[in-house]
């Protein structure tokens, strides 16, 4: 169509003349858009401007995102977000509807603007527009203004006329029909004849709605993480939703996938009413043969999120789940479609239900074996999204004790199926987002599996994004590496300057801080720098109270990250670990020869727990004390020696592998050569009687890596020259 005719341009002003070639360009845009798309075509009676690519309203949307954007400091600038909503008042009804919906939504729930001023313009400025507006809009109004605590009563009486003048509810979208009840719930002056109608109608459309529009519904019924109380003013609703669950027929014919729904609904509240859960339980497993693999997949990953996953129930869905593999497996035709069928065992429902029993910490060997066979398939590994191939392979990585002691073949094929992941992994590896690509060089870490062209790309792709990792990816990565031995000095660099950073330093939760720093100690340690950090390092330190006296070593990223975090390694920190974190923490810091604050608060925090009880500490926690010890030359305060006596003579010499009995035993020759008379010498018969054990039936082999999962104790190029200078010593 052509542009109609404008006015005469000579004879207006400026201002007028370029609105009316602006809304005339417009008019032929739209125009000639009505006859492809339909929604525009619905739309378009509103505003012109809601479809123009360059008119006000989107102008102003987009401003609106920027100004609801939170900063570095990831708050929200009230004073941009105040601002913006100023233009939205004097732009008025020039802008399209949807627009100015969405704009209220954004100002509400991102931009979090409380001025009950501006909400009491806007109300009665959307009130007229309520009776001509779409359903799908009626909701997100409604839910805008319950966002910021803002009542209208002529908004809200517009609303109620604009629902109940429907004939049938059906025709309005049921997102905004939760959205309302949700939003009447909450706010006062809701038509009661409409919450009614609304309350009967949605049991019935349950099979329709999302995770989120069941939450709002359950919400609204009174679906809370607190208990119910007796005059709860949901309590009869909640009541007909759990007398329904319990045998009522209108829960009884939902579909699985409406159950599957409902139960995603409750993990995404927190609810765990015990009644609602044990029904719902019941239903799932009464229909468990009609649920497609997705909905049993939510239906797992909803109970294991509020912790109401028993081993009942997961053992039921692990044997379904296999059975369905199974006959994938036996037919190659089904195989082939599996990756594309909604309701097949595609990457989705096996990944989810994978993560289901790792979240639970049940192994199911019959499905996890099917799963890994499932896998092992090209088509469907090439059709698993990073994120799925990443939740997989850390369910598999979490699982590896129980494939080692499956026996039979459980264990060579998980090794094969990391084998075969590898290439496909590397070949996507800027596709995954940095938590993802972690977690995969985290799990391969937990197998010992090493991929050398896999951790080239992976560490490539991590290290351009270095801006944006978090704490967890930081310590994770480190921890990943170290594990693995990869010792990458370009990585670890990056990784001990994120640490150190103003953008991370205060962020990293204890765990995180102390798995990181023990990871830059085992890099410190086989960097070409660590024989200068040894050398400058002194020989020995005096533990005691306010020693906060350092080495010389130099200042390389590993010894900033080190000193940037004794800031944060307080008493009363460390008082809030357990025995394992604050050893292994005293422990990273003594590996690169730095004597600060936390040796100090950590030997001090040892010492007043076995003070306490000295059965405290376990063996790991005793090695990686006196491994710390012997570096620092000093002997134990009197309480944690005889803690660290106990175990001596406790009959656990069987948890002495071969790594930790010569880190022991050097540990403690070193100690014996500068306090010969020190009562720890009676771990030396305990650990000699190990070493011999040990020598009985092994030889050394530096040509092949130790495979994980084998038995055989196999010597290293490091434990063996270890445990020969420790007996030469002693001799």
């Amino acid at each position: 169509p052509s542009p109609p005719p404008t006015p005469n341009l000579r004879t207006m002003k400026p201002a007028l003349r370029k609105r009316a070639r602006h809304l005339a360009a417009i008019v032929f845009r739209a125009g000639k858009a009505t006859r492809t798309d339909p929604l525009i075509a619905k739309e378009q009676r509103f505003c012109l401007d809601q479809f123009d690519d360059h008119g006000p309203g989107r102008y102003l949307r987009d401003a609106v995102t920027r100004a609801c954007r939170p900063g570095q400091d990831g708050r929200v600038n009230q004073k941009a977000v105040a601002a913006v909503a100023k233009q939205f008042l004097e732009v008025g009804d020039s802008i399209g509807l949807g627009y100015r919906v969405f704009i209220l939504s954004r100002l509400a729930h991102a931009g979090g603007l409380q001025q009950q001023g501006f909400w009491q313009r806007a109300a009665e400025a959307m009130a007229p527009t309520v009776p001509t507006m779409p359903g799908d809009l009626v909701g997100l109004l409604v839910n805008a203004f319950s966002a910021a605590n803002a009542t209208s009563p002529e908004l809200l009486r517009a609303v109620s006329e604009r629902i109940l003048a429907e004939a049938d509810l059906s025709a309005v979208p049921v997102s905004s029909l939760t959205l309302l009840l949700h939003s009447a719930r909450q706010a006062h002056g809701v038509d009661k004849q409409l919450v009614e109608r609304m309350e009967e109608h949605l049991p019935k459309r349950l099979s329709e709605m999302n995770s989120h529009d069941a939450a709002l519904f359950l919400s609204s019924l009174g679906a809370h993480k607190q208990d119910l109380g007796p005059e709860n003013p949901h309590d009869v609703k909640m009541e007909e939703l759990r007398a329904g669950l319990h045998g009522g027929n209108s829960m009884q014919d939902l579909p699985a996938p409406a159950l599957a729904q409902m139960a995603q609904a409750f993990a995404r509240l927190g609810c765990r009413d015990a009644e609602l859960l044990r029904g719902l339980r019941s239903l799932v497993l009464a229909k468990l043969a009609r649920f497609p693999p997705r909905s049993l997949a939510m239906v797992a990953n909803a109970y294991a999120r509020l912790g109401k996953l028993d081993q009942q129930m997961l053992l039921a869905f692990g044997d379904h789940a296999t059975a369905g593999l199974q006959r994938l497996a036996e037919d190659p035709v089904a195989l082939s479609r599996a990756s594309t069928e909604i309701d097949g065992y595609d990457h989705i429902a096996v990944t989810q239900l994978l993560n289901a029993h790792a979240k639970a910490k049940v192994f199911h060997v019959g499905f996890f074996s099917a799963a890994v066979d499932w896998l092992s398939a090209w088509p469907n590994l090439t059709a698993c999204s990073p994120q799925s191939l990443a939740n997989a392979l850390h369910a598999f990585a979490k699982f590896s004790p129980e494939f080692r002691a499956a026996g039979g073949s459980h264990w060579d094929r998980l090794l094969s199926l990391f084998a075969f992941v590898a290439p496909e992994v590397a070949r996507r590896a800027s596709k995954f987002t940095v938590q993802n690509l972690v977690n995969v060089l985290a799990a391969f870490s937990h197998l010992g599996h090493i991929d050398s062209h896999m951790m080239s790309e992976a560490l490539r792709c991590l290290l351009v994004r270095r801006s944006a990792w978090n704490t967890q990816d930081v310590a994770n990565l480190a921890s990943a590496l170290a594990r693995l031995g990869h010792f990458d000095a370009q990585a670890f660099q990056a990784l001990a300057q994120e640490a150190a950073s103003d953008r991370l330093a205060r962020a990293f939760r204890l765990d995180e801080r102390v798995s990181l720093l023990n990871a830059l100690a085992h890099f410190a340690r086989q960097s070409p720098t660590y024989a200068e950090l040894e050398s400058t390092a002194s020989e020995a330190c005096i533990i005691q109270a306010g020693n906060s006296a350092s080495g010389t070593a130099p200042e390389s990223p590993v010894v900033l990250a080190f000193e940037s975090s004794a800031h944060y390694l307080t008493p009363q920190q460390l008082s809030k670990a357990n025995s394992f974190e604050v050893a292994l923490l005293l422990n990273a810091y003594t590996k690169v020869h730095l004597s600060m604050q936390p040796v100090t608060h950590a030997v001090a925090e040892l010492e007043a727990r076995c003070s306490k009880d000295a059965s405290k500490l376990d063996l790991v926690v005793v090695s990686l004390t006196l491994g710390a010890l012997a570096r620092l030359g000093c002997l134990p305060p009197p309480h944690l020696e005889r803690a660290l006596l106990g175990p001596a003579s406790s009959g656990l010499k069987d948890g002495l592998d071969l790594v930790r009995t010569v880190g022991m035993l050097n540990a403690l020759v070193r100690l014996d050569a500068s306090h010969p008379k020190a009562a720890l010498r009676r771990w030396f018969s305990v650990l000699l009687d190990r070493l011999s054990e040990v020598l009985k039936n092994t030889q050394p082999d530096f040509n092949q890596r130790h495979r994980p999962g084998s038995n055989r104790t196999v010597w290293s190029s490091h434990t063996l020259p270890t445990a020969l200078d420790a007996v030469c010593m002693l001799s």
